[in-house]
């Protein structure tokens, strides 16, 4: 097997250098490009989704679910917490970022975010490891495409689709792996309208504490930044992933 991010290379999946022992990148990620041997001699690298797809289960529960429910695919890699499912992509176009499936939340990430690498190195120490790499790129199975994403007992709600609509908080609480992704959504809809940021500020709490499942800590939201980034980050679709890479709110 060649180089893993060489490798990624050769199936035109975007590779790019991420920070040493780090999730964050080391250059703009969204729209970088380099040559095959550039490529090659990554250590840390992100691998950039869309036209493949993965799913992230991080507990013994959402393991067993995957394992039960989902495609088989040659293409697993161990990560720190769980591990990375890789699929192949027939159409990236509306595809949701989370299983919401017997009262799990699973992250399924495509379009738009980027996972870890094989072979790069977690800031624990951990190193993302591909079970195996004996088969072939014909042998990632594509996701179905009429796959059940959502039992209809979580009460989701999608995102509005345009900046300045307005955005209704899932009444029936966000659990984790996308309370960011839920506070970020309904931070920039408030902007949108008008709010003052001290009053959006009251409004980010009040939903934090009541409609997350747990509450994030104000450590996770205030101190390290986020609220702020969000806050400044331009206008754009509420419905485009997390602007600042998946990666902020990874390890939550």
């Amino acid at each position: 097997m060649n180089a893993p991010a060489q490798w990624f290379h050769d199936h035109n999946v975007g590779v790019f250098p991420l920070k040493t022992r780090s999730k964050e990148p080391a250059c703009k990620w969204l729209g970088y490009s380099c040559s095959r041997e550039h490529a090659a001699r990554f250590v840390n690298y992100g691998v950039r989704l869309g036209t493949m797809a993965v799913v992230d289960p991080d507990c013994h529960d959402t393991i067993a679910w995957c394992e039960r429910n989902l495609p088989d695919t040659p293409f697993l890699v161990r990560t720190a917490r769980g591990f990375h499912v890789y699929y192949r992509l027939a159409s990236s176009d509306g595809v949701p970022k989370f299983l919401h499936r017997d009262g799990l939340t699973i992250e399924f990430k495509n379009a738009g975010q980027y996972v870890v690498g094989p072979g790069s190195v977690h800031p624990s120490g951990a190193v993302y490891t591909a079970v195996e790499w004996s088969w072939r790129w014909d042998d990632i199975p594509v996701f179905p495409a009429n796959f059940l994403f959502d039992d209809g007992s979580c009460g989701r709600r999608s995102a509005p689709g345009v900046i300045g609509e307005r955005y209704e908080f899932p009444t029936a609480g966000v659990g984790k792996g996308e309370r960011h992704a839920e506070l970020f959504k309904l931070l920039r809809s408030l902007k949108a309208q008008g709010y003052e940021q001290a009053d959006a500020r009251i409004v980010i709490v009040f939903a934090n504490e009541n409609g997350c499942r747990p509450p994030l800590p104000d450590s996770q939201i205030f101190d390290n930044g986020w609220f702020a980034r969000a806050w400044g980050n331009p206008d754009r679709p509420l419905a485009e992933p997390n602007p600042f890479g998946d990666d902020v709110w990874a390890t939550l």
